[in-house]
């Protein structure tokens, strides 16, 4: 409903096995892709921040946009850019 309320449509939903950035890469381009969307934690390891994410890997290896979601920390306020600060 969010997605389609902005002008997007979703035109697949997969479950795959194997490296998830290997997966995704391949799919979209295999489906030309626009865009891929995906999202993130604040919550990262160690080896996490040593090694990259799935999301990093994406980011450096995709041939199409990607966006990153990331959540709100807890008791974070979302605040509108036209909001005076």
């Amino acid at each position: 409903a969010v997605a389609a309320k902005h002008g997007a449509t979703v035109t697949a939903a997969l479950l795959m096995e194997g490296d998830p950035a290997a997966a995704l890469i391949e799919t979209a381009h295999a489906r030309q892709a626009e865009l891929i969307v995906l999202g993130a934690s604040y919550d990262r390891s160690l080896a996490e921040r040593l090694l990259g994410t799935v999301a990093t890997e994406v980011v450096k290896r995709a041939n199409c946009d990607v966006l990153i979601v990331r959540p709100m920390e807890p008791g974070e306020i979302p605040v509108p850019e036209d909001t005076p600060a």
